[in-house]
Order: C-alpha cells, then structure tokens, then sequence
C-alpha cells in the first residue's frame, strides 16, 4: 500500500499593501500612498477603492467650497502631526484638523451647504478627530448648513471626538 505525501508552503507575505491607508496635508500635491508624499482630501477619498480604507489628515486648515461625499468602510481621521508619527484629539481652532466649509451651496446650486455629505445606506464609515467649521449664513439666504449629512439607513458608523460648528 503506497502512501500519499504532500509538501504546503504557505506564500510569504509580500511587501505590506499600502491601497487602504493615505496621506493627507492641508497643502496636498503629493501622491499621498507615503507619509513623505501626502495629497489633498479629495484625491485622497478618490483612491479609496479599498474595503476599510483610512485617510489620515495633519492637524491644519482645510478649505472647502463643495461638499465631500463619503461612502461605506471609509475611515477620516485627523489631528497627525507633519510626519504623522504622533496625533491629537485637540479640538482648539489652532491645534486640530480643521476643515472649514465656505457658503457656496453643494454643486454650486439649491439650498444645502454641506461639509460630509454621507451616502444613502452607508455602513462603516468612520470620522474621527475633525473640527468641522460651517459658514454664518447672511440673513435670508434660505441656506441650510449641514456639518454631517447621514443618508438615509446608513448603519455602523462612529462619529468620534469630532467638533461641529453649525455656523448659522
């Protein structure tokens, strides 16, 4: 009776993948896979095709003039220092991830000045560490802030240590 023998040899983890964590700088330009080469938020949620892709964002000002949408399994988490080996939760003007909306209207029409606009049923997502600054809106402009926009059925999500200034 001949006995069957088989050799496994498991794969070797190859270099670590880098398609789920970017870089992010209130300056951007970079490619933002490396901390030496952050990018802007933007490209930065461009490239999250990943599942649980995480965005870490420098402490500094963001300016933004649209809303940012943001889908399932994403994690913005800011308050990193320049080389981003060290964070904080301060949420002091000066000292945190600030991201501040101007008072244009979403898509540049309607009625809705949105910072995080979340999609219809998303799950997973994460923000965390961010001092969301809406604008004052000038008597009788029938604008509606929104700091963070929930979808509708959107589940398993965590909003942590983030500050919202609804403006006006």
């Amino acid at each position: 009776s001949a006995s069957a023998s088989s050799t496994i040899t498991a794969a070797s983890p190859g270099a670590s993948s880098i398609c789920n964590i970017y870089y992010v700088s209130p300056a951007g330009g970079g490619t933002g896979l490396t901390k030496a080469s952050p990018t802007d938020l933007m490209t930065a949620i461009g490239l999250t095709t990943c599942s649980n892709a995480i965005i870490k964002m420098q402490v500094g000002t963001y300016n933004f003039s649209n809303r940012i949408d943001v889908g399932s399994y994403l994690t913005i988490e800011g308050g990193y220092n320049a080389a981003f080996t060290s964070k904080t939760s301060d949420m002091s003007s000066g000292g945190s991830t600030r991201i501040v909306r101007s008072s244009a209207p979403d898509g540049g029409a309607g009625t809705m000045v949105t910072t995080f606009n979340i999609a219809p049923s998303a799950t997973g997502f994460r923000l965390q560490d961010l001092r969301i600054e809406m604008p004052v809106e000038p008597a009788g402009s029938q604008l509606t802030n929104y700091g963070i926009k929930l979808g509708t059925g959107c589940t398993s999500y965590n909003i942590v240590r983030c500050y919202v200034d609804a403006g006006q």
